[in-house]
């Protein structure tokens, strides 16, 4: 990783253009593969080979990525007056302003949607940037953790990293706690709860999809009756029902253990399945 971003760094040195501006931006891009992308990276690989779990491992890529994130951004103020953040917010805008311009000319979508969609993406860009570059990151690090067990070099690790082992750390449920205590507060610690809150919301939704998973493989679905349980989960997800059922799962997993509940065949009498 250190040799990756070294050649890279000099490519850039050499070949980028000498401008300020473009000088800042790739330096901005380097430093944010090496902290949010190198940093957790090897900070997971850390947490394997110690055999942490799938839930503590990723909780704490995200956290190491997001704490890339903000040395990046304040580096990048300091010596450059240059924000990583709101170049990505300008481009989220342009991309958005794209979009919306495309669904009004080919009639894609009504007047009506077209305006929800504008007043979405400006409040995403205004204020809850934050949250959707965690989701991002946190699906990033969840793909890659889940294909280990199926590399040549990750087959020592079982199925410990299989997406139906996800189980989150159980002191994320004070942070939920604590996020949603601070959206109902005024001004800028609403907004950093609620950012905070979706973060949670999310990882709690993942964790939903791997007691999915788990229930599918505990039950032995085969290939068709897999991809039968997927395509429903995607059709009621578009009206909202998987979402929520998702979330629920997910954050009473740690009281139930959904995954671990017994079957009605088991003799024992505290069977509470």
């Amino acid at each position: 990783m250190g040799g990756a971003t070294f050649i890279l760094s000099m490519a850039t040195l050499a070949y980028g253009s000498v401008t300020p501006i473009a000088l800042a931006v790739n330096v901005a891009a380097l430093l944010r593969f090496l902290l949010e992308v190198g940093l957790p990276a090897a900070l997971a690989m850390v947490l394997i080979r110690r055999e942490a779990s799938f839930g503590v491992v990723l909780t704490a890529s995200i956290a190491a990525s997001v704490v890339g994130f903000g040395l990046t951004e304040l580096a990048m103020r300091e010596i450059f007056n240059y924000s990583p953040y709101q170049a990505i917010v300008g481009n989220f805008r342009s991309a958005s302003g794209d979009a919306l311009a495309a669904y009004r000319q080919r009639e894609f979508f009504p007047e009506d949607a077209v305006l929800f969609l504008s007043g979405f993406f400006e409040r995403v860009a205004a204020s809850f940037m934050p949250v959707l570059m965690v989701i991002v990151a946190g699906l990033m690090f969840t793909l890659s953790l889940v294909m280990i067990p199926r590399l040549p070099a990750g087959r020592a690790t079982g199925s410990t990293y299989l997406l139906r082992s996800l189980v989150l750390p159980e002191g994320l449920l004070f942070l939920f706690v604590a996020s949603g205590l601070a959206s109902l507060a005024p001004g800028t610690l609403r907004v950093i709860g609620l950012n905070v809150l979706g973060a949670v919301v999310f990882l709690y939704l993942l964790q939903g999809l791997a007691i999915f998973r788990s229930l599918l493989a505990r039950f032995g679905f085969g290939p068709l009756g897999v991809l039968t349980a997927y395509v429903t989960l995607a059709i009621l997800t578009i009206y909202g029902v998987a979402l929520f059922a998702l979330f629920l799962a997910g954050l009473f997993d740690p009281f139930f253990d959904f995954r671990k509940l017994k079957r009605k065949e088991n003799s024992d009498e505290s069977d509470t399945d």
